[in-house]
């Protein structure tokens, strides 16, 4: 039935003039329900690509919240957590874009390993801090042999006196434990 109805609207239209008193030309005209569909489509599509930028920058938005939180965290001192961020940053793009790590944790510690001169750089800092701590507890123990007093009757500072029997031997043996 709507079919029909659409029919004769479409015929009565072509042969019936419009307002001015002309004739419409057959590729001129196009139905009014067709124009109508095409306005609700294209006010469709508008409505869906603006919701999608929308997603788009809130989803840019948080993600840019998560990298700044990540880049500013530091330890106790307040020196950063992550000094070499900003040199493996694109590495880390590419790591978490290609699914080879979960967190942005994951990806520095790859993005650092991966960069030649960062990790030459962090090896240098370990050694040397290494041998600071060596330094470090070597100090300590000459501060606590200075500290001990030293026993000047211990076995290992008397001289050995030759022994000319197992009696007097053992009689030594005595003497110095008492």
């Amino acid at each position: 039935m709507i079919q029909a109805h659409c029919f004769l609207n479409r015929a009565d239209r072509l042969h019936n003039p419009d307002a001015n008193g002309e004739m419409p030309a057959a590729e001129d005209w196009t139905d009014p329900d067709v124009k109508e569909l095409r306005q609700q489509v294209g006010q469709l599509t508008d409505y869906f690509a603006n919701f999608q930028q929308n997603q788009q920058q809130q989803a840019i938005s948080e993600t840019n919240s998560q990298i700044e939180a990540f880049r500013s965290q530091t330890d106790g001192q307040g020196n950063p957590l992550y000094p070499h961020f900003e040199t493996v940053r694109s590495d880390m793009g590419l790591l978490l874009s290609q699914g080879r790590v979960t967190d942005m944790k994951a990806a520095y510690d790859q993005a650092v390993y991966m960069n030649p001169e960062v990790r030459t750089q962090i090896l240098e800092q370990e050694k040397t801090a290494a041998r600071e701590a060596a330094l470090a507890e070597q100090e300590k123990l000459k501060a606590a042999r200075a500290k001990s007093p030293i026993k000047t009757s211990s076995p290992a500072t008397q001289t050995n006196k030759p022994v000319d029997s197992l009696d007097e031997a053992i009689a030594n043996a005595e003497a110095m434990h008492g």
